[in-house]
Parts: structure tokens; sequence; C-alpha cells
């Protein structure tokens, strides 16, 4: 199983928990605050380490250690410790409040490999590139980009000839830079929660967002938004914080019966891109843009999903090539 915030969520709902979202790194589990750490190889010296720091701090709440296997020596420091919850995911085991809970391996899958640190910034910076081929210095790029102008030499550098080519005008290059986002990036990863409702897709989403603005609207409805063509099946959308779809109608539901995902994602520049498009009138304004739409249809095991990108695609380049 991948050792992640999901994996984790998972584990402690079959352990009869109520879980909450409220950001990538912390929960609310059974009305008390949760930081979430990852750690790969961890330990007993570095969850001790990790609790020191939590008091140096002052933290409240407890701490969620998510490793993939809660070896004999950390399920020691756990079971001592109360405000620790030890997440074992590959032999799905839990030290709660000091005790240690066996589940079962009915969600023991094969393990894939640890996620990479993601440049969030190059992947952010393609998309900005691609909106226009209006040449703009890297001040700029930056604001589009939401990130540093730092970040935005070193993702310049790391394009090489293709983005300078693009700051250009260069259809071809941008051409290249379109089929590079969507062969590298490996989705806005995150934390993601599952929720059913029997109104049709397009509704649901726009409920969500007239109760919760802030979220951004992405996969099949995104691209329903911006190149109306394929039948919307599901609803996939963006959200900076957990939101508890419950009082809007929504029931928890698992993702093969979910008709709406919602994400609280890892990648912190969708908003800025997304803003960016939305004011010059590229995109309707809540949607996502439409590099990350067209990423998340991908995702889609649909047989017309290419028809789809397609269409997103020449959304994206009619302006290059006025």
């Amino acid at each position: 199983m991948d050792v992640t915030t999901d994996a984790a969520i998972d584990l402690l709902q079959r352990a009869g928990t109520v879980v909450r979202i409220d950001s990538v790194d912390d929960l609310v589990v059974d009305g008390i605050p949760v930081e979430v750490k990852v750690r790969l190889r961890p330990t007993p010296s570095d969850l001790r380490r990790e609790l020191a720091r939590r008091r140096e701090r002052g933290a409240i709440g407890k701490l969620a250690y998510v490793v993939p296997r809660a070896t004999p020596s950390l399920v020691s420091v756990a079971v001592e410790e109360p405000t620790v919850m030890l997440i074992g995911v590959d032999e799905t085991t839990l030290v709660i409040d000091g005790t240690l809970v066996r589940l079962g391996n009915s969600l023991v899958t094969q393990r894939g490999a640890a996620p990479a640190r993601v440049a969030w910034g190059r992947f952010a910076l393609i998309r900005s590139l691609l909106r226009t081929p209006e040449p703009r210095t890297q001040r700029q790029l930056a604001s589009e980009s939401g990130i540093t102008q730092a970040a935005v030499s070193k993702g310049l550098r790391e394009l090489g000839e293709l983005a300078l080519e693009a700051r250009r005008g260069s259809l071809p290059a941008a051409e290249q830079l379109w089929a590079r986002f969507l062969d590298e990036y490996p989705g806005a990863r995150g934390i993601r929660s599952h929720w059913y409702s029997l109104d049709p897709p397009v509704r649901q989403v726009a409920e969500v967002q007239r109760a919760h603005p802030q979220v951004l609207v992405s996969g099949d409805t995104g691209a329903d938004r911006i190149a109306p063509w394929r039948l919307v099946t599901s609803a996939r959308v963006y959200s900076p914080a957990g939101v508890d779809l419950a009082s809007l109608g929504f029931a928890e539901a698992s993702p093969d019966e979910a008709t709406l995902t919602l994400v609280v994602p890892a990648d912190p520049t969708i908003w800025a891109t997304s803003a960016v498009w939305a004011e010059q009138g590229r995109i309707p304004a809540g949607t996502a843009d439409p590099l990350i739409v067209a990423h998340d249809v991908m995702m889609a095991s649909s047989s017309d999903v290419a028809e789809a990108v397609e269409r997103l695609h020449d959304q994206v380049f009619e302006a290059w090539h006025r």
C-alpha cells in the first residue's frame, strides 16, 4: 500500500474513528486536532525527536505518525505516549490511545514507490507559459504561477530551450511543453475525500461552490465548463482545506461509489494559475486551469478521454494561432 495520508485515513475510518480533513497535513479525528507526518524509514529516536519538537512549540492535539510498518520498537514508543497515533499501512496496524489495533490485511495492495519530491513551481510555470504567446518578464511569470522569481529562474533553466522558444511565441515549443506537462505531471496529490449525491455532477459542483466559493472545479465537470462536449459522469473539485459536504446533502462514499471527489491538494500553485486564466477570460471563474483539467480527465477510464483532452488542447492553443 502507498504510504500516504489517504491510506492512513482509510485505516482510521476502518478503526471506527470520525475523520475530518483540515489541510494536507492536519486532520481532526474524533474531534481532536491531529498533525500528520508521513515517514518511510523512521527509528524510535526519530519519533521521540518529533514529539520533543511538538512539546517545544506547544503543539496541541495528537501526532499521526504514518509509516510503512509499525515495528515493535515504534509500537513500544507509541504505546507509552498517548498523544501518538502510529499507523502502519502495510500491515494495517494502528496504535491509538496507547492501544495496539490490528485491522487485518484486506486493504493491503501492491505497494508503489515512495512519492518523490515534486517541482510544483516548474509545472506551474509550464501552465503560465502556455496561457499566451505574449512575452512576459520573470516577475510577471512568478505572479501568474504563484511562485518566487527565483523559482521561475530555476524552472526556466530546467525547461531549457523549450521555455526560451515558448517565451518567444514558438508554437512547436508550446506544443512540446503541453505534451511534457501531461506526460510528467504526477497529479495534485494531497488528501481526497469521496462523496455521493443523486444530483447530476454539474449541479453537485454548483452546490459545493455556492457554499464554498474558494473551491475549484476540475475533471469532467471542469472540461464541460471549458470545452463542453463529453457526457459528465463524475465531479472533481479542489479545496484549500477540508470540507464536510454532509451539510449539503452529500453522503460519504467509497472511491468506487463516489460521484464527487474533493481534493485538498499538495500542489500549492493551482489557485494562482487558475486565477490568471480566468482573469483573462480564457476559462470560467472557479475552474482549474485547462492543463490541470486535461490531466484529471486523462485519469478517467472512459473511451472518449483522448478526444476530450484534444478539445481542451484546442482551447489552449486558440490563442497561439491568432
